[in-house]
């Protein structure tokens, strides 16, 4: 996705010039984690919005001042509106919805991008799609689904309940949470026939290709985590 250039780079970009005596204050000022820009009424949220700059360390004023920025409060989506970091009640989720490369990270329930719609059971999981081609998704007719859930070693312990620091590693061989939800295909144009095949660690094919079957909203799949694995190969006949 990065090497690539799948996300595009954002649209706008918000220069900020420091003067000399602020650069040497600023050493100084233990400014809290949720300001990572010296000044307070530039959030964290600016970067997940627009492209910053630093672009002057012997300015004749710090710029941009108070209210020269203004971004909206809750969803944060970037101003290319490829990237949407949501933040709701029953829990915060992360969207990526680009032509060649979708994504749903986050909690459980329903969700969508362009070509993919995820009702996931499981707590949490990160799933994507990506073409292996350079058509977009909904043109290509081999994708890859990578599905990311919560992996443990066998007697893996946390030594606090917000899980900052392990006190036991554990042992081998690691365990992956298996991902309960159904997957939607849609939008993949003139597609007659969509299959998902299990990879192995290798890359090659592991078991038998599962069909989707074809419904009204598209190619529709359940996900059980059987086989055990977090990557698969999505084939389309159009």
């Amino acid at each position: 996705m990065f090497l690539r250039g799948d996300v595009q780079s954002a649209r706008q970009t918000v220069e900020r010039t420091v003067t000399h005596e602020w650069l040497l204050e600023s050493v100084r000022v233990q400014m809290p984690v949720t300001h990572p820009y010296w000044l307070e009424h530039l959030p964290g949220r600016l970067a997940l919005t627009h492209r910053t700059v630093l672009a002057n360390f012997d300015a004749d004023a710090i710029r941009p001042i108070e209210g020269e920025v203004v971004l909206p409060a809750g969803t944060v989506v970037s101003d290319t509106g490829e990237l949407t970091w949501e933040c709701a009640a029953d829990g915060a989720r992360v969207r990526i919805d680009t032509p060649r490369h979708q994504a749903i990270i986050g909690r459980a329930g329903e969700r969508s991008t362009s070509n993919m719609v995820l009702d996931l059971e499981t707590p949490f999981a990160a799933v994507q799609l990506a073409s292996l081609e350079e058509l977009p998704i909904a043109q290509a007719s081999r994708l890859l689904l990578v599905i990311g859930t919560r992996v443990a070693n066998q007697g893996m312990r946390w030594a606090n309940a917000e899980r900052h620091v392990l006190e036991d590693w554990g042992e081998g061989p690691t365990t992956i949470e298996p991902i309960m939800a159904r997957l939607t295909l849609r939008n993949l144009s003139g597609a007659q026939a969509v299959t998902l095949q299990p990879l192995d660690g290798c890359g090659q094919p592991m078991g038998a290709a599962m069909p989707l079957a074809a419904q009204e909203a598209g190619f529709g799949i359940a996900l059980t985590g059987n086989p055990t694995t977090p990557w698969y190969l999505v084939q389309v006949t159009h």
